[in-house]
């Protein structure tokens, strides 16, 4: 109903990519991915994860263009490199989120399976300590937070 009512209401188009994501739709994962601005980073993951190198490329290229002071830039090209499953720039990219205090870990849960390429590595489990997280995600870390 509400795809009936708004189909460009970006909270909507989320949730149906992701809803269809998650059903293995890809085709109709990517047409409402392709909704959003180029500027949101749970549709970069989807594009990216449905095969749309050169899209996701283009359309981060383009959002930095356009605000290249904008305050997610780095946590969006973290999804979409996630999402191409290049985890040496994902983290880059995250690690940069997280020193200009992006909110990134607030986007989408770190124990989404889309973080699963990530889990193990030593740099990723140190990010989620910086961010105040357990290594697995699920809860806070003890002591103070290390936003450095």
């Amino acid at each position: 109903e509400a795809l009936r009512s708004n189909s460009r209401n970006l909270s909507t188009v989320t949730l149906a990519a992701w809803t269809r994501f998650g059903e293995g739709d890809r085709v109709q994962a990517r047409k409402f991915a392709l909704l959003s601005p180029p500027q949101f980073p749970p549709t970069a993951y989807i594009l990216a994860a449905t095969g749309q190198r050169t899209e996701t490329l283009r359309r981060l290229d383009e959002a930095a263009r356009q605000n290249p002071a904008a305050s997610m830039l780095n946590t969006n090209r973290g999804f979409a490199m996630m999402g191409l499953r290049d985890t040496a720039a994902a983290i880059d990219a995250l690690e940069g989120a997280t020193n200009a205090g992006e909110i990134w870990p607030s986007i989408q849960p770190v124990t989404d399976p889309m973080f699963d390429d990530l889990r193990n590595n030593a740099r990723f489990v140190s990010l989620l300590k910086r961010v105040g997280l357990s290594a697995n995600g699920a809860g806070p870390t003890p002591g103070p937070i290390d936003r450095r």
